[in-house]
């Protein structure tokens, strides 16, 4: 009776955490993992309707099928998790721990042997969750719900891992009869489930804890560019510093200012002025590597702070930014609005502060614009003379 009411309470507490997932995966369709998720929910729910309330019998057909689905429900939870981590998913060590343990399982149900079909599936998932967590472990967690996941992985190999050996010790030869009947049985669904509800709260954990991020992401990026609003520059700037100064990685930064843009807005409205500062901030992100951090730290003035970089390199960096910009053509009313930027760079120096860094490019930034525009200058090397031509009509509308 207590197995029955178990097997009841396992597939309808895990059809409610697998509608919950699906809901929130339609919110947001590009994030897979959750479908992942979802689907080892209801997968695991289906399995214990076929395996306790329909009662299959159908040597050895039944327990293949229980198994591979049992194991393919678990590969799409690890391959969620995995996923979403940006970790590479160890697929060729689960299909042959899938498949070898699917042809073991049918010799041992053929045979009757109870044992072999509880040591073979669960070293089976104790294996599969070892991999999991070893591969889980070697990501710092992002809040939480990383560090329930990861528990809650190791705690079900281990327990997988021992349960069969405890068995064993109790009992050494057990039917299935046997143990249908045995205590074994309701305790191995009363922690199946515990199992089940802890895995479930713990990837709805991450999934909340990764849109409450996202919000506070979003509120601390510029709309209209993409890239951090000043504020949220300068805080990541401090962490970028402590971060050098504790390693001894060079950081540059380039300031960047879009050239006459009061004359963009003047001439061509508003609108037009923020199309213009749409594709220059687009064109910094898709530029800049995942470890540099940019920012819109003004009207028209950005900001980006290169890691691992020395004051050669950055130049290097804002003389693409520049070319790339140059061939931005901005299109409004069936025209194309050809705009340039000017660009200063410097090195952080031992100690120094944002405020002075941020001084000596932006020093460098003013001589480019004294230059001329639509270059880049270096701090401590003045443009040289023959690049302080004055370049009177910068931006141009072509037909």
């Amino acid at each position: 009776m207590q197995a029955d009411v178990l097997f009841l309470v396992i597939p309808v507490m895990t059809v409610v955490i697998a509608c919950t997932l699906l809901v929130l995966w339609w919110k947001d369709r590009q994030r897979l993992h959750i479908l992942a998720f979802a689907y080892w929910a209801g997968a695991f729910s289906l399995g214990t309707i076929f395996q306790g309330l329909l009662r299959w019998n159908f040597p050895p057909f039944d327990i293949v099928l229980f198994h591979l689905n049992a194991a393919i429900a678990i590969t799409a939870l690890i391959w969620g998790v995995l996923r979403r981590d940006e970790i590479k998913f160890p697929a060729s060590a689960l299909i042959v721990l899938m498949l070898g343990s699917t042809v073991l399982l049918a010799f041992a149900r053929y045979l009757e042997d109870q044992s072999a079909l509880l040591m073979t599936q669960n070293f089976t998932i104790s294996l599969m969750f070892t991999i999991a967590a070893i591969c889980k472990w070697q990501v710092v967690p992002r809040n939480p719900g990383d560090r329930m996941v990861l528990w809650v992985f190791a705690a079900l190999a281990a327990y997988s891992f021992f349960r069969p050996a405890i068995m064993l010790l109790v009992q050494s030869s057990m039917t299935m009869a046997d143990y249908q009947a045995s205590i074994f049985a309701t305790v191995n669904l009363t922690l199946s489930a515990l199992f089940a509800l802890l895995i479930g709260l713990s990837v709805l954990a991450t999934i909340i804890f990764d849109n409450m991020e996202r919000q506070r992401e979003e509120a601390r990026m510029d709309p209209l560019s993409g890239l951090r609003l000043r504020r949220a520059f300068e805080e990541d700037v401090d962490t970028l510093k402590l971060r050098s100064l504790h390693s001894g990685v060079p950081i540059s930064l380039i300031v960047c200012d879009i050239d006459h843009f009061k004359r963009i807005n003047d001439g061509w409205g508003h609108a037009v002025g923020d199309i213009v500062i749409s594709d220059v901030g687009a064109l910094i992100k898709r530029t800049i590597r995942d470890t540099d951090i940019a920012g819109r730290i003004g009207g028209e003035e950005f900001c980006i702070m290169v890691w691992n970089c020395e004051i050669s390199a950055a130049t290097k960096l804002a003389e693409r930014l520049r070319r790339s910009t140059a061939e931005l053509n901005a299109e409004t009313s069936g025209q194309s609005l050809k705009v340039t930027c000017s660009f200063g760079v410097a090195q952080l120096r031992y100690e120094e502060s944002y405020a002075s860094l941020f001084e000596r490019a932006d020093a460098a930034l003013y001589q480019a614009k004294e230059a001329g525009r639509n270059r880049v200058v270096q701090d401590g090397i003045a443009p040289r003379t023959e690049e302080r031509r004055a370049h009177s009509e910068p931006i141009s509308l072509l037909g």
